[in-house]
């Protein structure tokens, strides 16, 4: 059976994944039955389970990947513009840019993603340890990425670069909590942005 986490997956894996995925993108966890799946993907249950063991484990690597998904992309752009800056002038806008978008309107269904994903592993050891090593891969990119602009002096010598990369995530996640209200949610992203940038500036750029 495949693990949570194999990066080589064989074809077949690769496509029960896929459609499991868009299945719980679409309609969530109680949306997903095997014998659909298979059917889909014109295989036997026999190797679904051959793969995944059964349905609980099919939806653990869905749920994995669809948390991967979220910063893959934005994790590559980031730490390219990050090692593209050559001055403090360049750069400083830069970071203001990524964290408005980190936390506005249009990365919405990111973090949704990520809120639906994180609840469900509250249940789920193995589904936790993969978010774990997921976010913690995260965190060590965008801080290493952080150490290459410190070393360039860029930003703050004293700056724990880490600890900034989680502050990055922990921006993102606040913006749910107000999200789930129809009231508040947009109504806030104005204020809550302007916070959000001024607060990052001052933590990467501030005086020592």
């Amino acid at each position: 059976m495949a693990t949570i986490d194999d990066d080589a997956r064989h074809p077949t894996a690769t496509s029960l994944l896929e459609r499991a995925v868009e299945v719980i993108d679409a309609s969530g966890e109680q949306a997903l039955r095997v014998e659909d799946i298979s059917a889909h993907c014109t295989v036997s249950i026999t190797s679904l389970y051959h793969h995944f063991g059964n349905r609980e484990g099919l939806i653990e690597a869905a749920q994995a990947e669809r948390f991967a998904r979220t910063t893959r992309r934005n994790i590559e752009r980031f730490v390219a513009d990050v090692d593209s800056a050559i001055s403090v002038d360049e750069f400083r806008p830069l970071v203001a840019r990524w964290v408005a978008d980190l936390i506005g309107g249009a990365a919405a269904p990111v973090r949704e993603v990520r809120a639906q994903v994180l609840a469900s592993a509250l249940t789920r050891p193995r589904l936790r340890e993969r978010v774990i090593e997921l976010n913690r891969g995260q965190f060590d990119r965008i801080a290493a990425a952080l150490a290459r602009a410190q070393e360039r002096g860029l930003l703050r010598a004293t700056l724990d670069t880490r600890a900034t990369a989680v502050a990055f995530t922990c921006l993102s996640f606040g913006r749910v909590l107000v999200e789930i209200d129809p009231v508040d949610g947009p109504g806030s992203e104005e204020f809550y942005s302007a916070f959000a940038v001024a607060s990052i500036d001052q933590l990467l750029f501030g005086e020592n």
